[in-house]
């Protein structure tokens, strides 16, 4: 996590880092292609939020974070041994903290996502 602390994290930069496999505790699930179009249009939406849902090995929440307004509120819920193996460990909290840029808020919610007291 140290060595990404001067990384320089442009879009193009952050997409191949997370496709590089140059750090594999931190890894997508999506096609690279499904992450060029979320691109093209993630900027313009202007969002003051983001939820994610489903964070398994934190390759998304990752790219949200660095990419995303500095002001941002992150939600990320996932299920921990849920149905798609999503899930990550008590060990991997703080890294995944360690992804929220200054003056971004990042929830961690370990839960069920339909369940009503998550939401």
């Amino acid at each position: 996590m140290k060595k990404l602390k001067n990384y320089d994290f442009t879009p193009v930069n952050t997409l191949e880092f997370l496709f590089s496999k140059e750090l594999s505790l931190i890894q997508p699930w999506q096609y690279k292609r499904e992450f060029l179009k979320l691109l093209s249009q993630y900027h313009s939406l202007n969002s003051k939020f983001v939820m994610e849902k489903g964070t398994a090995y934190g390759g998304t929440l990752f790219w949200h974070c660095k990419l995303a307004a500095k002001n941002l509120t992150i939600i990320s819920v996932d299920l921990p041994g849920g149905k798609f193996g999503g899930g990550y460990s008590d060990c991997k909290m703080p890294i995944c903290q360690e992804f929220a840029c200054s003056g971004q808020q990042l929830h961690l919610i370990r839960a069920n996502s339909t369940d009503d007291a998550t939401i």
